[in-house]
């Protein structure tokens, strides 16, 4: 389990640092919301970071050597979003 996670990063010349709360069963809405700020305020294309993300977790699933994020059926809606 992740405890006391900060996120600090530079933009423009100014140092963030992102407090992410970890102990509560919201951790992975806490993470999203973390890593949502980090992308706004570094201008990252979100639709490439989201797309990215989708990719490592799918790698992820098909070596199996880490547990699955995904259940076969969004794997198959990942893999068919691709193909359009």
């Amino acid at each position: 389990m992740i405890d006391n996670l900060t996120i600090n990063f530079e933009c423009n010349g100014i140092t963030h640092t992102l407090n992410v709360p970890t102990r509560d069963e919201n951790l992975p809405y806490n993470l999203a919301t973390a890593f949502t700020e980090v992308i706004k305020q570094s201008d990252a294309n979100a639709d490439i970071v989201i797309n990215n993300l989708k990719d490592e977790f799918l790698l992820c699933c098909e070596d199996r050597t880490n547990l699955c994020c995904f259940t076969e059926k969004q794997i198959k809606l990942i893999r068919d979003e691709k193909d359009d």
